[in-house]
């Protein structure tokens, strides 16, 4: 199966390192966004993505990669899903017209 056949039902998280990623879940869930992790032991998928821990949006581009999860993993889920720090200001602001 190819990673691709992956992607599309939300976001996808790849661990190729099987490396602890409990935190991103919950950060997802919290925000009500659709989440699924993918355990993945091919040496080659990994090389191709160059980072253990890969989050690919919904359309399939990737999003994040790292070798662990953010201590703010419910910052890097809004950045994703395009509510970062900018987005929130601009929400703010308009709330307060």
């Amino acid at each position: 199966m190819s990673t691709l056949d992956l992607f599309g039902a939300g976001f996808t998280s790849l661990n190729f390192a099987n490396l602890p990623i409990a935190a991103l879940e919950q950060a997802a869930a919290q925000r009500g966004v659709p989440f699924a992790v993918h355990r993945i032991a091919s040496r080659e998928s990994a090389a191709l993505y160059a980072e253990p821990l890969v989050l690919v949006r919904p359309d399939g581009h990737v999003a994040w990669r790292g070798d662990a999860i953010p201590a703010d993993a419910i910052g890097l889920i809004d950045i994703v899903r395009g509510a970062g720090p900018r987005v929130a200001a601009r929400r703010v602001h308009l709330e307060t017209r």
